[in-house]
């Protein structure tokens, strides 16, 4: 079972001598994983979004203005497509090969997606901790890196002296280092998690080939239906499916918006996340 781990908590190892900090929670990881192997597993699709803009540009006058060139704004759509490979800087330190071989997180089911994911956290929780002190008993234990600075502290000292003895050497030699406390894995915003589970949901609706998620119809649930499964609000009083009126005249139903918002918004965080950038839901 996946328990959550407090936020910035240091838990020493007694066995290994050394101490834990994850700044995140195991549950936020967890998600990391999630988002991260269905990206691995839609490696070679091309993902693409289509937005209005406004452009500058000119047209010829009319009527009275024909000898006339005049600048005008108009709207134009552009399509960005994007092809889904996973790698980068950000996920150098991860086995991508080993989620390459599991079977694609789509077809696992609620167990299969914990024991995988809580073998993956158990193997790779470390990219996600901070950098911390270390207890050496043995020189040859000690770590050869410039990133690190070591100091020998006699047992009857108390902690303020330690503190701010440490704190003298550090400003005094400038022992900071210059590209701070660095993790190998670090998340750009905190993780929302009821977000991210209806991101997912609704990328799954509306992309499934999995006949027991469509329609009785054999066709993939419409938005407004997704919307009504994952949670949003699709009523207006007594009517189960609302509609209002948008630009135009049309109508359009209750929850379309927000499951067209939150489909988008998943399909960012693919592309985003297949270059090492988490959570990230645009562009």
């Amino acid at each position: 079972m996946i328990k959550n781990m407090k936020s910035r908590l240091t838990k020493l190892k007694k066995r290994t001598k050394k101490l834990e900090s994850i700044s995140y929670g195991k549950l936020d990881i967890i998600w990391f994983w999630k988002w991260l192997k269905l990206a691995i597993d839609l490696e070679g699709t091309t993902i693409s979004f289509t937005k209005s803009n406004w452009e500058d540009t000119t047209r010829k006058g009319r009527y009275d203005e024909k000898l006339k060139v005049l600048s005008v704004r108009k709207r134009v759509k552009r399509t960005k497509s994007f092809t889904i490979k996973v790698g980068g800087n950000g996920l150098s330190k991860i086995d991508l090969n080993e989620l390459r071989r599991m079977k694609k997180i789509r077809n696992m089911s609620d167990k299969e997606v914990k024991t995988y994911s809580e073998k993956w956290f158990q193997k790779n929780k470390h990219l996600f901790e901070n950098y911390n002190v270390l207890f050496v008993d043995d020189k040859n234990k000690m770590i050869d890196s410039d990133e690190y600075f070591t100091v020998q502290i006699h047992k009857s000292l108390d902690r303020r002296t330690i503190d701010n003895q440490i704190d003298t050497f550090r400003k005094g030699l400038k022992l900071k280092s210059q590209q701070g406390n660095k993790r190998a894995i670090t998340f750009i915003r905190g993780v929302q998690r009821d977000v991210l589970k209806r991101q997912w949901e609704v990328f799954d609706y509306k992309t499934t080939n999995d006949k027991n998620k469509m329609h009785k119809e054999g066709r993939r649930y419409w938005s407004y239906e997704i919307a009504r499964k994952v949670g949003f609000n699709t009523s207006i009083g007594k009517q189960t499916y609302g509609t209002y009126k948008i630009k135009g005249g049309k109508t359009q139903r209750i929850g379309n918006r927000s499951v067209e918002k939150a489909y988008e918004s998943a399909r960012c965080i693919l592309v985003n996340i297949s270059n090492g950038i988490f959570v990230k839901s645009t562009l």
